[in-house]
């Protein structure tokens, strides 16, 4: 947690929340950095049922690191999962690109 709140290093935070969550992208601004800038939220459904939404949190404490809230479908036992990717590097842009087009998440 502390690397995240730093923006000095990539980190990964995932978590589950009850699928009766009335709006699960309310909960992504609570995940990121709060002097981050929020983006627009973005349709990722593709009829998979991989992944969901995802919200950019970009200029992290005038860094240019920057965050990603993933929401993710429904996954096994009622939950939808959450992720919160930090990117300070492009190389770390070009790992959550390649996870999002292999479209290949374990939870």
């Amino acid at each position: 947690q502390r690397a995240v709140d730093l923006y000095q290093a990539p980190a990964v935070i995932l978590t589950v929340v009850p699928v009766e969550v009335d709006d699960p992208t309310s909960l992504l601004a609570s995940f990121a950095g709060e002097d981050c800038t929020a983006g627009e939220v973005l349709d990722l459904d593709v009829g998979d049922g991989v992944f969901a939404q995802m919200q950019p949190f970009t200029d992290c404490g005038g860094t240019g690191a920057a965050q990603f809230g993933v929401i993710f479908g429904e996954i096994q036992g009622g939950y939808t999962g959450i992720m919160l990717f930090q990117a300070v590097s492009k190389e770390d842009l070009d790992i959550l690109d390649y996870v999002f087009l292999s479209r290949q998440v374990n939870i």
